[in-house]
C-alpha cells in the first residue's frame, strides 16, 4: 500500500513539473504581438486588413488580408517554429514559419514552392 501511494505521489510530482515546465515556455513567446514592415503607422490599423502589419496572438496569426490558427509552436533554441492552418481568400492551406528575434526585430522566414523568404519586423509601440 506505501509502494502504491509513493508512486501516485510521484507521478502527481511529474505533472506538476511538466505543468509548469509547459507554462513557462508559453509565456516566453516573444513572437506575440505587433510587427511592422516600414512604418509604424500601420501598427493602428485592423490587424487583418492592414498592408505591413502581422499580428501573433497565443493562438492565433494575422497578416494582409488572411488569419491562421497556430496549431503548434514549438520552441527550437531562440526561435519557434510555428505550424499554422491559414484561411486566405477563400483558401486554406497548412503552412509553416520559422519565428526568431534578431537585433530586436521579428525575422520569419517561409518556404513557398521550395524557395525560402525572410521578412524582418519592428515590434509595434
Amino acid at each position: 500500500m506505501r509502494g502504491s501511494a509513493t508512486s501516485l505521489a510521484l507521478g502527481i510530482s511529474l505533472c506538476l513539473v511538466a505543468s509548469a515546465a509547459f507554462t513557462q515556455a508559453g509565456t516566453t513567446k516573444f513572437f506575440v504581438g505587433k510587427w511592422y514592415v516600414a512604418d509604424a503607422k500601420v501598427c493602428n490599423g485592423q490587424f487583418d486588413e492592414t498592408e505591413g502589419l502581422i499580428t501573433y496572438t497565443d493562438k492565433k496569426a494575422f497578416g494582409y488580408e488572411s488569419r491562421c490558427d497556430i496549431v503548434r509552436a514549438m520552441p527550437q533554441g531562440n526561435r519557434f517554429e510555428l505550424q499554422l492552418k491559414c484561411r486566405a481568400e477563400g483558401e486554406t492551406s497548412m503552412e509553416r514559419e520559422t519565428v526568431e528575434l534578431m537585433q530586436g526585430k521579428l525575422k520569419v522566414t517561409k518556404t513557398d514552392g521550395g524557395k525560402v523568404f525572410s521578412f524582418a519586423y519592428s515590434r509595434c509601440p
